[in-house]
Parts: C-alpha cells; sequence; structure tokens
C-alpha cells in the first residue's frame, strides 16, 4: 500500500453485513505484529470482529515461526479477530476456507489468476502472492477465540525481492505484476476483511465442506509431484486435492495418504499428466 487508510475509510467501504459485526479496526503505519497487538487485547465479543492492519510490520511472522519479510508501503499487512458463538468443528480447516474466499476477493480485485497452495498460501504466476497464519486467543466462557493474520504483496521493491528465497512456489509475487495495477489502500483493506469475516463466518455454519468445490478449482498443487515433510517423515506422491476436513490427499502409488500438517517441498515443476 501506498499509504494508510483511515479507519472510517475502511468502514465506508465494508460490505454492510460485514461493517455491522466490526466492532473496532486498528491502523498503524507500522507495528511489530498485527496478530500480536490483537493477541494482546481483549478478544471480539461473539459472533463479532476486530481488525488491525499495517502499512509496515518489524516482525510479523508466518508458519512454523517463519518471518514475514516487508517494507513500507510494500503490501497489505492485516489480522482479523473473532470469538465463535459455538465451537466450528475441526477448525484447522479453517485456514483453507479463509484462503477460498480471499483469493476470491483478489480476483475480483484484478489478480485472475490466484489460485491456493496447501495450507495457507494463495499463488499467481507461480509466485506467491499471499499467505494466511491462525493462531488462538484468550479464551473466555467457553467460547472459541482466533485472530488471523494475512498478508498481501502489493508492491514490492527490488531489495525486498532479493532477500527473499527464490524456490519453487517460495519466490514472491506481487499484486501490481499479476494485476497490473496497485488497488487503493481503502479498496483493497476492505475486500480483504470482507473476505475474512465472510469465510469465518460461513465456516461457523457450515464448515469446509461448503467450500471444498471453490478450493478443488483453484488447488495449484493438484496433479503435481510433490514431497511433503510431516512429523512422521517425508511422504511423497502426486498431489490429489483436500477432503472434508481440510487434509492435503496424496497418491502414493499404492492408495493414497492424508497429510493434516506438513511442509510441502517441490519435486517437479511440471504438472504430472
Amino acid at each position: 500500500m501506498t499509504s494508510t487508510p483511515e479507519a472510517g475509510a475502511i468502514v465506508a467501504a465494508l460490505s454492510p453485513a460485514t461493517a455491522g459485526l466490526v466492532e473496532h479496526i486498528d491502523v498503524f503505519d507500522e507495528i511489530d505484529s498485527t496478530s500480536t497487538w490483537l493477541l494482546s487485547r481483549p478478544p471480539a465479543k461473539p459472533g463479532r470482529f476486530r481488525a488491525a492492519l499495517a502499512a509496515n510490520q518489524t516482525a510479523g511472522r508466518g508458519r512454523r515461526h517463519r518471518g514475514w519479510l516487508s517494507a513500507p508501503g510494500a503490501g497489505l499487512y492485516l489480522s482479523v479477530a473473532h470469538t465463535f458463538e459455538r465451537a466450528p468443528g475441526h477448525l484447522p480447516a479453517l485456514t483453507l476456507a479463509l484462503g477460498v474466499c480471499v483469493s476470491r476477493a483478489l480476483r475480483l480485485l484484478g489478480a485472475e489468476t490466484a489460485q491456493l497452495k496447501w495450507p495457507n498460501d494463495i499463488v499467481a504466476m507461480d509466485g506467491k502472492l499471499a499467505g494466511m497464519l491462525i493462531e488462538a486467543q484468550h479464551r473466555g466462557s467457553g467460547n472459541t477465540a482466533v485472530v488471523a493474520g494475512l498478508g498481501v504483496n502489493v508492491d514490492l521493491p527490488e531489495a525486498l525481492l532479493g532477500q527473499v528465497d527464490s524456490g519453487w512456489a517460495s519466490r514472491p509475487v506481487d499484486f501490481k505484476t499479476v494485476a497490473g495495477r496497485v488497488p487503493a489502500p481503502v479498496e483493497l483493506a476492505a475486500a480483504m476483511i470482507d473476505a475474512i469475516c465472510e469465510a469465518m463466518s460461513r465456516y461457523a455454519e457450515h464448515g469446509f465442506e461448503s467450500m471444498i468445490a471453490e478450493w478443488r478449482d483453484r488447488d495449484w498443487l493438484l496433479g503435481k509431484r510433490i514431497s511433503v515433510d510431516t512429523e512422521d517423515g517425508e511422504i511423497s506422491g502426486i498431489a490429489a486435492g483436500v477432503d472434508g476436513d481440510g487434509a492435503l490427499l496424496i497418491d502414493v502409488g499404492d492408495g493414497t495418504r492424508r497429510v493434516i500438517t506438513g511442509t510441502i517441498r517441490m519435486a517437479e515443476r511440471t504438472a504430472v499428466t
């Protein structure tokens, strides 16, 4: 983002359904982590949302404690806190539900080739466009509270590109390159908050099953030969989609293996037919 939008302008740009559920939006020019900020605050009321966004993060993070590099004006760094009125089934699949709604919103903004890479990345032009991370928040009265963090590469400087791993699907790509334009900060922020709130609300009511068809339509790994590092060792085979619980399915030749958590390692860049 080239500038930090005001909270009032973001609220005005939200869909009516979302605006009525968002309790508060904190906006920062720079912060260590928007997720850390929300995790330190009281949880949102059941069924409601709180959001925090920044033009720059100094200590953003991704899965498995990896850092998320950023620079002022280079991206959108957003977190949304939500308290579920009742605990949803199989919460880990929420990350995949978020990916479905966020990728759809990015496509509507112009990133028409955005796809989903299990479990938490959005890919375009074979590069990482965005990433998500869900963390548990303080809990009270039996409610389930989470914070969803989202980083979107918007307009990355060459200096930042040189600091990021250049491996397949680890290299970054930005919205400007994919869509040919830089979205207005308010437009992007509102669209991403709308998408996250929609994903959490739909997940609470219907689970991941209601979004699995959309995931399959945008599954970037499908048909590719991959290796996955898991707690039980490495699993190699052909990516065969995901199931209703959000697990990655791998065709290992003599059957199908389910992977609930793991790190993807690529063995071949071309799809297997």
